[in-house]
């Protein structure tokens, strides 16, 4: 959500990109989103741009790699309470922050130190180097929301000294602005010198979601990782993901974890050397939610330096350029692939741009809107079909870490790496200054919507859709289904009255035509769809002896509410009468 301004100038309140990442998986099958799909035109990417490039590049927007060397070698597992005594200041700004709600955990605390001694500079609190120092420390959770003041008094050591007691005010009112509303809260405390004379303090507080049993940092490279806890603060549905070094994507078979707080677990094999990023999912109140981030490393070494990338908007940037940016970079992501490269569709853009302007104007970050729902329900009201639907959203300061902050998360990379979408629609936003401290940074909400559009039906859907069944029991070793041309009729004359609003007509000449067959009872089964693609994959096609005879119409609905939809009608017939008839 949008962080409050803050009460000094010097202060300012900062929150890692990784923590405020959502994302929507797949939405697939015949009414994926409901209405008619809208005559778009010609497909280009923003402004008409024809060729553009990934990363930086873009006017008013500065780029840097920093390399932040840590002070300590990383913890050796998860999960382990951390033993970090604090200085005498650190200790005065724990106490200031006695009302915040919020428990002391000493690892956030080491992360909180860390971070003050190693951020470039205080407005910028980069995510790669906040989710490295949250593994250094050995905590699971995303990124913390950070808050920071800088004075110029040795704080740290002399607590007493003037202006002290001040800065800690402040920041302790900071910190109990970044404190959760729900859930479990928790915060740390850090305190370092830094260039110029100045001492800077930060608080770092998170919500935890989930509690998980110790687990090992390091592992041989052909270890297994197991995890296991239970999700916390009504969190629900656990899911594991993982990235391999070779970037490869896997989904982790979750035991257990059935209903609020039950017990979960999961066993991570070990596929290569080098760092494996693991991402534990839930459900939360705005959808799909990560509850755990974090890295092990598998015959290597964990990390002893972080290089972290810095990104600044100035005033005045154009967000079309941004928005450009993160396509080149997602389809450069999808062809080092092998993956066929996206379209961009201006319609898709256009909703994906009005949600991040929702977000910004709502205080939230995440997929369900308190004012326009899910990512489907926004397509369907806008009347735009899609055959699946996916959704990234994110929060960052520049879009070459925002895509990085994406790659790096197992459910965002699913979504840009699918191979079941064609399109994407792309929006960014830039928020206003996150304080009043004179050169605050501006962060950028961006939202990715992908998705495939419907399969038209062919020029002749009857034969189309014959040829697709029988292969698709012949895939399945089942006998072929017993078509009957003379019933095709039958089925179509249903389909194109129900398609032209004259059902009760067609159904009175389907009843003369059935007395007229040679068949002893028949039924009928209707399905509408707003894919001609989802027809051929119907449970009915699997069935091994449905009917002894089948005949099939397709239509395509002309008017009202279901306008462009597809009507299929499948008629089964019997030789013999039902018994008791």
């Amino acid at each position: 959500m949008t962080p409050p301004k803050l009460p000094r100038p010097r202060a300012l309140l900062v929150a890692g990109l990784a923590a405020s990442l959502g994302l929507l998986p797949a939405c697939a099958g015949p009414t994926s989103s409901g209405g008619r799909a809208p005559s778009r035109g010609a497909e280009t990417l923003p402004d008409g741009a024809t060729e553009v490039q990934s990363g930086g590049g873009i006017a008013g927007i500065r780029s840097e790699l920093v390399e932040a060397r840590l002070s300590t070698a990383p913890v050796d597992r998860y999960g382990v309470p951390a033993k970090h005594p604090l200085g005498p200041g650190e200790d005065a700004l724990l106490a200031a922050l006695a009302g915040s709600g919020m428990r002391h955990d000493p690892g956030l605390s080491r992360v909180a130190r860390e971070l003050a001694r190693t951020a470039p500079d205080r407005f910028h609190m980069p995510s790669s180097l906040i989710e490295g120092l949250m593994v250094w420390s050995g905590m699971v959770e995303p990124p913390p929301r950070v808050a920071i003041v800088e004075v110029a008094a040795p704080c740290g050591t002399t607590p007493a000294a003037s202006g002290c007691a001040e800065a800690f005010r402040a920041l302790a009112g900071e910190g109990t602005s970044i404190a959760s509303p729900a859930g479990e809260g928790w915060l740390g405390v850090g305190i370092a010198e830094v260039e110029g004379g100045l001492t800077r303090m930060i608080v770092v507080a998170t919500e935890r979601t989930v509690a998980l049993e110790p687990m090992p940092l390091e592992l041989a490279a052909r270890g297994t990782l197991k995890i296991a806890g239970r999700l916390l603060a009504g969190r629900q549905d656990p899911r594991v993901e993982v990235v391999d070094p070779d970037g490869t994507w896997r989904r982790i078979d979750v035991r257990g974890g059935n209903g609020k707080g039950a017990r979960f677990s999961a066993e991570v094999p070990c596929r290569g050397e080098g760092g494996h990023r693991v991402e534990v999912l839930a459900s939360g109140p705005h959808g799909p939610e990560v509850a755990a981030n974090f890295s092990i490393y598998c015959g290597v070494q964990a990390p002893r330096t972080i290089v972290t990338r810095i990104e600044t908007v100035e005033p005045g940037v154009d967000v079309a350029a941004i928005e450009r940016s993160s396509f080149a970079a997602l389809n450069h992501a999808r062809t080092q692939r092998g993956l066929p490269a996206l379209r961009w569709d201006n319609a898709a853009a256009a909703i994906a741009r009005a949600h991040s302007q929702d977000m910004v104007d709502h205080d939230f970050l995440g997929h369900r809107s308190p004012t326009t729902g899910e990512a489907g329900d926004r397509f369907k009201k806008a009347g735009f079909v899609t055959r699946t639907l996916r959704e990234n959203v994110g929060r960052g300061y520049g879009p070459e870490t925002i895509h990085e902050a994406l790659m790096n998360s197992p459910g965002h990379r699913i979504n840009i790496l699918a191979d079941d979408v064609v399109a994407v629609g792309i929006g960014a936003v830039i928020g206003p200054p996150e304080s009043e401290a004179a050169g605050a940074p501006r962060p950028i909400f961006i939202t990715q919507n992908f998705f495939a559009p419907p399969e038209a039906a062919p020029d002749d859907p009857v034969a189309d859709l014959h040829a697709k069944v029988d292969r698709r029991r012949a895939a399945a070793s089942l006998p072929r289904l017993a078509w009957d041309p003379s019933l095709d009729p039958m089925a179509q004359g249903l389909a194109d009255g129900i398609a032209s609003g004259d059902a009760d007509a067609a159904r009175r000449r389907l009843d003369a035509q059935f007395q007229a067959s040679a068949y002893a009872a028949i039924s009928t089964q209707q399905i509408t769809a707003n894919d001609y693609g989802a027809l051929a994959d119907l449970d009915l096609w699997g069935e091994r002896a449905p009917a002894d005879g089948l005949g099939i119409g397709v239509a395509t609905i002309s008017a009202g509410e279901r306008k462009g939809s597809i009507v299929l009608i499948v008629i089964l017939a019997s030789k013999t009468a039902p018994k008791g008839k």
